[in-house]
């Protein structure tokens, strides 16, 4: 991302060249829109009109690549739901557990983090799960294991067909007592 002299973000994609998001939509999104945004033809134009900017095409890919996605499509700005200093601290955590284990189960992270993101944005482990996948900067998939109950965190390149015996290290377990008292130090 670069800026230009209007006060505009400048964003390139491969797809559809050029498009530019105006500091004034961030900020109206940011202010008028904290509890979420849909990209429905009366948001948009709502928008447009405060804005007082044309909403295009392009701007809009641009748009919901750079927010985070809920599972009922209404849209975030990242900083809205945690500011980068906890996305940092989520996405470097989670790496942390990946390193040291291979996997995690993500509703334990959820909980690890419940109370230092916004609760209007994130309502449970699936909507954590969507906003991890949003700010993790791995290789990483979550999958389904059923033998725990939960669905884990793991490598993309990890046997899914496997089970947990195959994704995560024998004392699983054990690493999770690890993990919630990490947790609460950070």
């Amino acid at each position: 991302m670069t800026h230009n002299d209007a006060g505009s973000s400048v964003h390139n994609f491969s797809d559809s060249g050029w498009a530019t998001v105006p500091k004034s939509i961030i900020a109206i999104l940011s202010k008028d829109y904290a509890a979420g945004f849909r990209f429905d033809t009366t948001a948009l134009r709502l928008l447009s009109n405060k804005a007082g900017v044309e909403i295009d095409e392009n701007m809009q890919s641009v748009l919901k690549r750079q927010m985070f996605r809920r599972n009922d499509d209404v849209y975030f700005l990242l900083d809205v739901v945690a500011d980068a200093k906890m996305r940092k601290n989520i996405a470097d955590f989670a790496g942390t557990l990946l390193d040291e284990y291979g996997c995690f189960e993500m509703p334990e992270l959820y909980t690890l983090y419940a109370d230092r993101i916004n609760p209007k944005c994130i309502g449970g482990a699936d909507d954590f799960e969507k906003f991890y996948e949003c700010i993790g900067n791995r290789d990483v998939c979550c999958v389904a294991a059923p033998q725990i109950g939960n669905r884990i965190v793991r490598y993309s390149n990890g046997n899914v067909g496997g089970g947990i015996r195959h994704n995560c290290p024998k004392n699983y377990r054990r690493h999770k007592r690890r993990v919630r008292r990490r947790g609460q130090r950070r």
